[in-house]
């Protein structure tokens, strides 16, 4: 009933006891990415918007700490923190660049970055883009495509596309985040 779900991802009060949540992005619990879960652990607020101050507001965290639980600690709960979760001399260099902090209104990706390798540039990318669409266009053919959509490994679509919505469906096998 409802006492009961005051109890439902309890993340302060997991943080708070000393517990290190780990969040993830691929499972159909919750958001399924990232951004949109960390706007939901920050915020509580619900989908129908019922609860605008927030769903159980006492359990609200701070990005730092939604940030924290995608990275470290979920490298953390799946043993792997000497390698993966943070932006550390030794560590796989997993990670993006964004040009405003994740959840502000004009948040994107401008690099992605797996195993200290450039996957994705924006500005790059737009170039070539364009570069092969005026090639295209000179020929009378133009297709739509949706870099998402192939058959790729879940880091290459992370990057393969760079837009905020395909890299953030993989954000959560990233070590770390630059603003």
């Amino acid at each position: 009933g409802p006492k009961r779900s005051e109890t439902t991802y309890a993340f302060r009060s997991l943080i708070d006891s000393g517990s290190r949540p780990a969040f993830g992005s691929d499972w159909p619990v919750a958001p399924a990415t990232p951004l949109e879960g960390i706007y939901a652990a920050v915020t509580r607020r619900t989908l129908d918007d019922k609860h605008p101050d927030g769903w159980v507001a006492e359990q609200k965290i701070s990005v730092e700490e939604a940030l924290r639980a995608y990275t470290i600690d979920a490298a953390y709960a799946g043993f792997s923190e000497k390698s993966l979760g943070s932006l550390e001399p030794g560590k796989d260099a997993d990670f993006v660049i964004w040009n405003a902090p994740p959840l502000s209104a004009y948040a994107r990706v401008e690099q992605t970055w797996i195993g200290g390798r450039r996957y994705f540039d924006r500005d790059e990318d737009a170039k070539a883009r364009l570069a092969a669409a005026s090639e295209r266009t000179r020929f009378g053919f133009f297709r739509l495509n949706s870099s998402c959509a192939r058959k790729r490994s879940a880091r290459e679509t992370a990057s393969a596309r760079g837009d905020d919505a395909c890299t953030a469906n993989h954000l959560s096998m990233t070590s770390g985040f630059a603003f």
